[in-house]
């Protein structure tokens, strides 16, 4: 368990939005295990931790949500 402030808990839930329910807990429960042996965790380094692991999970997000034979071109 952490402690944040109504701002850094804010961030984190406009943050998993887009994520399924699952995920947002799995995202979560990461960030908590990254971040749980600082004595105070500050805005930088939650802000840090959370966009470090993020991408992963909207890109896991995306892999699943896109249909099947569906192409895309960036």
């Amino acid at each position: 368990m952490i402690s944040l402030t109504d701002t850094q808990f804010h961030f984190l839930m406009d943050l998993t939005k887009p994520l399924l329910p699952a995920d947002q807990t799995a995202f979560l429960q990461a960030l908590v295990k990254r971040l749980q042996h600082q004595p105070e965790i500050g805005d930088r380094a939650l802000f840090e931790a959370a966009l470090e692991l993020m991408p992963g999970w909207y890109y896991r997000k995306l892999k699943y949500a896109a249909p099947q034979g569906c192409k895309s071109e960036i």
